[in-house]
């Protein structure tokens, strides 16, 4: 890949797709196939995005446009046929120029059409895919002689599929390696391992002004901040990186700075700044409005919905910023219309929120809908198809719980599918949150006293009422329970509130709860039963397509008390028999046994004895449970058990755990400011196996993807030179220098046993309490060694430790040859401390 700073990379990819786009703009439809040019627009904007990996050879990308273009045979055999016919021009540098200096210029609207071009479909030089294509033919014309030959042979390699003639040179650079393991660090959800090479990539881009990536290493840099909440930290690297940004005229980078401080505005507010923010854009409405796609669109939903925003305004927004068109210019010839970066990419990214927000307002079809064009996206995922997929299983899980089908809810996202799909931390919450949100529901539905208290110590910190319900549900909950507690005129004023907030928020499933509501209390305490059957008449036939069955079963209990206070006895048994079926359903013992109790009653007034038997049986069973769940002393069961596996899940792979070890091995031994570097050079020391529970490190996907519940039984095992500086005057190994290596290499086996969570233990290494070296035999100068390292007990703040150093028979790959030390190590965990600091 050839690239300069900032500007456009060049391969063999980029050169294919660059030819592609000059087929659609210069290419007419075949007749009957006109809808194939929106297929092929579509597939370049996707392309243009890289929301699909880059096609390693034109035989690939020929697979992918068989499968975008397989409806249209004509379109594709052109396509296919014009691709070859370039590539076999782009062998030498005069191919090259006959794309970039005469194709390419034919496609850019910069002279007035005239009649030769009728047919021809030019670009705006200002639209996405004009500066996409004015970017990469810059990117040429910077390029030397000699580059322009490689470039050459790169296009070549690329049509052949020769992957040794596509080497990339610019990951050979320090700059580029210390890119790549931040960023895997991060998917990975190791924040220690991210942010240490972050800084690392932030030092290889200084000095600043002279190298361009220096402020988008501060941007990355404060994005961190963010994300780990560390917002004065943000906000002081933002400032040098708007700096910098405005020093060089770097637009981009203010762009995304402005990104960025629109979200501390959200997450941090600061008193007298609110638009601070703003410092390339004067209305960020407006361009949202002229259908500028941003990804800051989908983030700020998120945002608004917990602020209390309508629902449909929120919805409203994200269609502008998605769908809508650009403004037609008479003047530029060619369509008037095209994709912002990836019409498809914005609804698919879309789709995930759109579906929780619809189902929030009540409408279960429509979040289903989005839902499975999410999962329609497989196929051909864009990078944050995982991270909407999690959303989406979680919304569909609460949808099956709010119908009382809670176990169906866990195992849709305790499914082996949705689990892989956690790839950091921000993710896991996530997924976590969403299964204490359904054993929430699930406990507060029954009166669960135990397992309401075990849900709030495994949220620290947080009420569990007020993690999982928004604020409107909140406050007509407690209208409820002073309406339960016999004071249903001091529930109004909570009422009344609770209905005008979900009015105001779109809410409209909680304002026809708080409307049945205001009809129980109009029934019951201020005789107004008539008035009260209006109100729900109103609300009713909304009510029972409720997807939620608890509110669909309060809805129908309070109308069959309506019935009852006008004298229609068998309206309310009919009604009273479907609500206590709902409330059994969604294992509500309090309601059900209510609705039992009158309907025994009724029974009985209608000399109807069996129905009244039936009705007086399963109110003492009802009475029972809700007895059961308010005095049982321990958490429902299954609750330990998700609480067990999401401490799996937290779990590192083993082969993460193996790559932190080897992070802060290299660093250990190659750090000139360590404990003993000098000592220790050119020892060679490596890593040579690891295994936790049987699973070795590298053999596969259990290795990968494995997160056992705890680590019951972990070894791992080093080898390494004995140097002189390592020994005493008899030429064999120091006590001291053993003890000191055992001390060491011991240490590293604690990530085996750690999840790498703030909070949790043994996020460091620990602190060595006690440790008991028994010398067996002399190792000698020039020999190799085995350090075999092995957990006995690791708990929650002690782990014992044992480690043997074996000498080999001959070089590093050789076998044991002796025993010459054994050691056991005590050491005690110090992360609580540490997070107190």
């Amino acid at each position: 890949m050839i690239q300069f700073g900032s500007q456009q990379a060049l391969d063999g990819s980029h050169v294919a797709l660059l030819v592609l786009i000059t087929y659609f703009c210069q290419a007419g439809a075949p007749e009957g196939e006109s809808r194939a040019q929106c297929v092929l627009l579509l597939f370049l904007a996707r392309a243009v995005e890289s929301l699909d990996d880059a096609p390693p050879s034109l035989a690939a990308l020929h697979a992918r446009l068989r499968r975008a273009l397989g409806a249209y045979p004509e379109t594709l055999t052109g396509v296919q046929t014009y691709l070859d016919q370039w590539f076999a021009l782009l062998w030498n540098v005069d191919g090259l120029a006959e794309l970039f200096h005469s194709k390419i210029p034919e496609c850019l609207c910069l002279v007035p059409e005239d009649a030769d071009q009728s047919h021809t479909q030019l670009l705006d030089r200002r639209s996405y895919l004009g500066l996409y294509v004015r970017r990469a033919r810059l990117a040429f014309e910077m390029l030397l002689d000699l580059e322009r030959l490689q470039l050459a042979s790169m296009c070549a390699a690329w049509r052949d599929g020769d992957a040794h003639g596509l080497a990339d040179e610019w990951r050979q650079h320090n700059q580029a390696r210390a890119f790549l393991q931040w960023r895997t660090s991060a998917r990975k959800g190791d924040y220690a391992a991210a942010k240490n090479e972050l800084h690392a990539f932030f030092d290889l881009t200084i000095p600043g002004c002279e190298q361009e990536l220096h402020q988008h290493a501060l941007l990355n840099l404060a994005q961190f901040h963010i994300h780990t909440k560390g917002y004065p930290a943000a906000r002081t690297t933002l400032d040098e990186a708007i700096l910098l940004a405005r020093t060089v005229g770097d637009t981009e980078c203010m762009r995304a700075c402005d990104d960025l401080l629109q979200q501390l505005a959200y997450l941090d507010p600061e008193p007298g700044k609110e638009h601070a923010w703003l410092l390339t854009r004067r209305d960020t409405d407006t361009q949202l409005a002229c259908g500028a796609y941003s990804p800051l669109a989908l983030w700020k939903a998120d945002r608004d919905a917990e602020h209390g925003k309508p629902l449909l305004a929120i919805i409203q927004s994200l269609a502008n910023a998605t769908w809508a068109s650009r403004s037609s210019d008479k003047h530029a010839p060619g369509p008037d219309w095209e994709p912002r970066p990836s019409i498809e990419r914005s609804a698919a990214c879309a789709s995930a929120v759109l579906a929780q927000t619809w189902l929030r307002l009540g409408i279960p079809a429509l979040a289903e809908a989005y839902t499975a064009h999410v999962a329609r996206l497989e196929e051909s995922a864009p990078r944050s198809w995982p991270a909407m997929r999690l959303r989406t299983a979680a919304t569909r899980a609460y949808a099956l719980a709010e119908r009382g089908a809670y176990d169906a809810a866990v195992c849709e996202l305790v499914a082996p599918r949705v689990v892989r799909l956690v790839a950091d931390h921000a993710q896991l919450d996530e997924w976590q949150q969403s299964l204490w949100r359904i054993a929430y529901m699930r406990a507060r539905r029954q009166r669960h006293t135990a397992s309401l208290r075990r849900l709030a110590e495994l949220c620290p910190g947080l009420d569990a009422d007020a993690q999982v319900a928004p604020p409107t549900q909140r406050i007509l909950d407690e209208a409820k329970d002073v309406i339960a507690a016999q004071q249903p005129y001091q529930s109004l004023d909570r009422l009344m509130q609770a209905i005008a907030s979900a009015e105001k928020q779109n809410l409209y499933p909680l304002q026809r709860s708080g409307l049945a509501c205001l009809a129980e209390i109009m029934t019951t305490s201020l005789q107004l039963p008539e008035q009260a059957l209006a109100t729900l008449s109103e609300i009713l036939p909304q009510a029972l397509a409720d997807a939620n069955a608890e509110r669909r079963a309060y809805s129908m209990c309070v109308y069959a008390k309506c019935l009852l206070a006008t004298q229609d006895i068998q309206g309310a048994r009919t009604w009273l028999a479907r609500a206590q079926q709902d409330f059994f359903a969604t294992e509500n013992y309090n309601e059900r046994a209510a609705c039992l109790y009158l309907e025994a009653r009724l029974a009985q007034h209608a000399n109807d004895p069996s129905a009244r038997d039936a009705a007086a049986t399963a109110y003492h069973v009802a009475r029972e449970q809700e007895q059961h769940a308010a005095t049982d002393a321990a958490p429902a069961a299954g609750l330990e058990d998700l609480h067990m596996l999401v401490i799996a899940v937290r779990q590192r792979p083993v082969d993460d755990a193996v790559n932190i070890i080897k992070m802060v091995l290299k660093d250990t031994f190659e750090s000139k400011d360590g404990w003993s570097f000098f000592s220790i050079e050119d020892s060679d020391c490596e890593l040579t196996y690891a295994d936790r529970n049987g699973v070795v490190a590298g053999s596969g996907d259990r290795a990968a993807n494995e997160r056992p519940k705890r680590a019951e039984t972990t070894d791992i095992r080093f080898r390494m030179k004995v140097q002189p500086r390592m020994t005493n005057q008899f030429g064999t190994m120091h006590g001291g220098c053993a003890a000191s290596i055992i001390d060491t290499l011991s240490s590293f086996i604690i990530p085996l046993y750690s999840t790498g969570d703030v909070g949790q233990p043994w996020i460091t290494f620990g602190m060595s309490q006690t440790l008991t070296v028994n010398y067996l035999a002399p190792t000698r100068l020039g020999s190799w060694i085995e350090v075999a390292v092995k957990g006995m007990s690791v708990g929650k703040s002690v782990a014992l430790l044992e480690t043997e150093i074996w000498e080999l028979s001959g070089d590093k790959s050789s076998d044991r040859k002796v025993r010459t030390a054994f050691s056991t190590h005590t050491k005690i965990d110090v992360s609580g401390k540490l997070a107190k600091i």
